[in-house]
């Protein structure tokens, strides 16, 4: 049987996060109350748009409320989630996505385009997966909880997946991130 030595660099990469991950975690803490900032976010335009992945909280006056995060895939989340000790060392993801939100609750805002449509995950007649497209007010009634949306795929009020459509410092579109 023919044995296959691996590279002694990953396996010392791993140590040194998984090592840094618990130094950090080993300091003294106390308890604080829990807190969160919402702040409007700067981005630079480009003439490009941009996307971003985000937990969206809140849609009033036209500015959306979202926790920014990443939506990792593949090796990538695979790292991440191994870094951050929710994986172990010989383990997989079971989706191959990982969500890494190192600022989890400081929430930022952006104004949204006029006449925007989002699209959020609903469900065709025969009860398969269908894009349901949402206009500004309802995807605002719908986030607030003043809505139903029972006819939609994992939908829990204040807590969306999204991947926004960004051009500069406003929000031209959206679109649910599917989780299984």
């Amino acid at each position: 049987m023919r044995t296959r030595r691996l590279a002694p660099w990953p396996l010392l990469m791993l140590a040194v996060i998984v090592f840094a991950s618990c130094a950090e975690n080993s300091a003294a803490t106390t308890t604080q109350p829990a807190t969160t900032s919402t702040q409007a976010t700067t981005t630079t335009t480009t003439g490009q748009p941009t996307e971003l992945f985000a937990f969206v909280r809140s849609l009033t006056d036209g500015m959306l409320v979202f926790d920014p995060a990443e939506f990792l895939t593949g090796d990538e989340a695979v790292a991440a989630a191994r870094a951050a000790g929710v994986i172990g060392a010989d383990e997989d993801l079971p989706n191959d996505f990982y969500i890494q939100n190192l600022d989890s609750g400081d929430e930022r805002q952006l104004a949204v385009a006029d006449g925007v449509e989002f699209t959020l995950i609903g469900f065709d007649t025969s009860g398969a997966l269908a894009d349901s497209p949402v206009s500004v007010g309802e995807l605002a009634a719908l986030l607030s909880g003043e809505a139903d949306s029972t006819e939609l795929y994992g939908f829990i009020p204040g807590d969306l997946p999204m991947t926004l459509s960004l051009d500069g410092d406003t929000v031209t579109g959206g679109s649910q991130t599917y989780l299984p």
